[in-house]
């Protein structure tokens, strides 16, 4: 039992040290229902027209001529999320967008709408480079990115954020009552200028991209080796050709480049302090990617205001994972959040906390029974997860456990194949926290896509049959991400750690021949990833395979729906600079000396170069 902050191990417990006062309740959510879809339209400028009430809208560069479509509804109540109208239509290669108000319940607009709450609708495009947009919305906000050709945007009391584009006419036309205007490209107030943007009580921020760039002398990762290549970084994004347009002229002097480093699993991405407290740690690693195996949903609105920015970490969020009553996590969140005397014997702190759930629905999910499952779906859909987290923690041994400490036992495993279900239904990736063989078997055949451990990091005593990975279990993974947390050992199995280390090293020889892909997931909660990678080359994993890993399979397995982890055509040109040869000598594989971000330095050591 991994997860921080947990565990209980041998009568042992270990609670990480959290600095900030947890929620007494968990916070009300909205309903929410979700719909995707793909629209595929023909060559050319596409027009996308949106009328919105609420919400926020979304506009991204799609590099296959495909329009798709994700929208997040949320409501008060599930009455009033019938009401909501959503149309879709196609005309040619115009696409409109109607979200508008058909509230029976809601009361009517005041005036300027500054009032007005209907049911909020999230709307997000992935639209050919080629677009004329026009949207014009209420209370929503607006951020295109990557699009150029015509914009017209139009909100009341929303901001709106405008990525231009290099190479583009940078002509906008931009105006507000009330806002604030940033922008740091010239703008321009002629009414035929391509990209119109307009507010009346919101902000508007236009920001221009990095111009393009040539990147001359460097030695860049290929998957298998540091190769002598030059690359053009075009709005971001790897190109081989030069643009039509002016190109900087950068000078890696030899230098080492390779993917933006990733760690799958974290939980300390919650709130503004540690958010800030993390990025300024990972970076100078060079670990632009991340992603939480759950968070307190409360927290999440201000972590985002540091991370997924553009000089910042990109995170990807799990929210609260699903659980049973009395099961792992609940009585590490419920201690955090109580007021116990800090005298208590963990038995004695578990016997007081039983059957408390006051963090329901904001760090965990209590689903016992398929109706309990069915009424909690819709609300943690509404916080807009990126995947799903479940819990599995001694399966074989769970009715034993049910009575014992809390939180020695998981979900019900009858309850998984129906959140793996809802899961997939919803577009979501679902991971399974894993403490032995018998979790790892039955989350793997419950459909899960990857798990957030390895079994047998706490293993001390008993039969190794409980954790070890024989051939046929291991083929289980194939083709699955399996997050080792190969670390946690040196805490969870110190009675017998090198002991501990050979089964781990075992079953990671087993997971590689069946075509498993292991990533790396620190799970420790206010450290990064330089203990896992520790922890990898100390159960012989080589430096191609850390790197490979780190560069390529880890942020692939937390961002699947963008271009990161390689250095090729088309692909997000985020990059980890570093002075000699990693594969070579290892000690600079986390001591980047700069970080760039679609091409632009986000990190730069104090020995390094802008």
């Amino acid at each position: 039992m991994a997860d921080i902050p947990c565990a209980f191990r041998g009568g042992k417990l270990i609670l990480a040290l959290w600095m900030f006062t947890l929620p007494a309740k968990g916070p009300s959510f909205a309903y929410a229902a979700r719909s995707e879809q793909a629209l595929s339209v023909d060559q050319g400028p596409i027009k996308v027209k949106i009328k919105a009430t609420n919400g926020r809208i979304v506009i991204r560069y799609g590099k296959e001529r495909q329009v798709d479509v994700k929208t997040l509804i949320r409501a008060d109540s599930p009455s009033k999320l019938t009401e909501t109208v959503e149309k879709i239509e196609r005309v040619g290669k115009d696409l409109y967008f109607r979200q508008m108000d058909a509230f029976k319940e809601s009361e009517t607009p005041k005036t300027g709408y500054e009032n007005y709450s209907p049911p909020v609708v999230d709307l997000t495009l992935s639209v050919p480079h080629e677009a004329v947009l026009s949207i014009d919305t209420y209370n929503s906000d607006i951020k295109v990115e990557g699009v150029s050709g015509a914009a017209f945007l139009k909100t009341y009391n929303g901001r709106i954020a405008y990525q231009a584009q290099s190479g583009k006419p940078l002509k906008l036309f931009a105006s507000t009552r009330n806002g604030k205007l940033q922008s740091d490209v010239l703008l321009s107030t002629e009414p035929t200028s391509p990209v119109h943007l307009e507010t009346y009580n919101g902000d508007i921020s236009i920001t221009a991209t990095a111009p393009p760039k040539h990147f001359t002398n460097g030695k860049f990762f290929n998957g298998h080796r540091f190769v002598s290549q030059d690359w053009y970084v075009v709005d971001g994004l790897i190109a081989h050709h030069a643009p039509p347009v002016a190109v900087q002229v950068e000078d890696l002097k030899g230098a080492f480049v390779a993917p933006a480093y990733g760690d799958a699993h974290t939980h300390h991405f919650e709130g503004d302090y540690f958010s800030k407290l993390m990025v300024g740690k990972y970076l100078p690693e060079g670990t632009l990617f991340a992603q939480t195996m759950t968070e307190h949903l409360s927290m999440k609105a201000a972590a985002n205001k540091v991370v997924n920015q553009a000089d910042s970490m990109d995170v990807a969020f799990a929210d609260a994972g699903f659980t049973a009553t009395n099961a792992h996590p609940t009585f590490t969140y419920e201690s955090l959040a109580s007021n116990l005397p800090k005298d208590l014997t963990p038995q004695q702190r578990s016997d007081r906390l039983k059957g408390r759930r006051t963090q329901d629905g904001d760090a965990y999910w209590i689903v016992d029974t398929a109706r309990e499952l069915e009424k909690a779906w819709p609300k943690f859909l509404a916080g807009d997860p990126d995947l799903v987290k479940v819990f599995l923690v001694d399966t074989a041994n769970r009715d034993k456990n049910k009575d014992g400490f809390m939180g020695s036992f998981g979900l019900d495993p009858v309850i998984l194949p129906l959140v793996v279900g809802r899961a997939h239904k919803a577009g979501l990736r679902v991971y399974a926290h894993v403490d032995t063989a018998v979790d790892y078997k039955l989350a793997l055949e419950s459909g899960v896509d990857g798990l957030a451990h390895m079994p047998g990091y706490g293993f001390n005593e008993g039969s190794e049959d409980t954790v070890k990975l024989t051939p046929e279990l291991a083929k289980l993974a194939s083709g699955h991400y399996v997050q080792l947390t190969a670390g946690l050992a040196a805490g969870y199995a110190e009675k017998n750690l090198k002991h501990t280390q050979t089964l781990q090293a075992e079953n990671i020889r087993e997971m590689r021949r069946a075509g498993a892909v292991p990533i790396v997931g620190s799970d420790s909660y206010g450290s990064t990833t330089a203990g896992e990678v520790q922890a990898w080359f100390q159960l012989g994993q080589t430096p191609l395979q850390v790197l490979t890993s780190l560069s390529k399979d880890t942020p692939q397995s937390i961002f699947p729906w963008r271009s990161v982890g390689e250095i090729r055509e088309g692909y997000e040109a985020d990059w980890v600079i570093l002075p000699e040869d990693p594969l070579r000598n290892r000690a600079v594989l986390l001591r980047p000396t700069r970080v760039l971000k679609r091409g632009m330095p986000i990190y730069v050591s104090k020995g390094g170069s802008k």
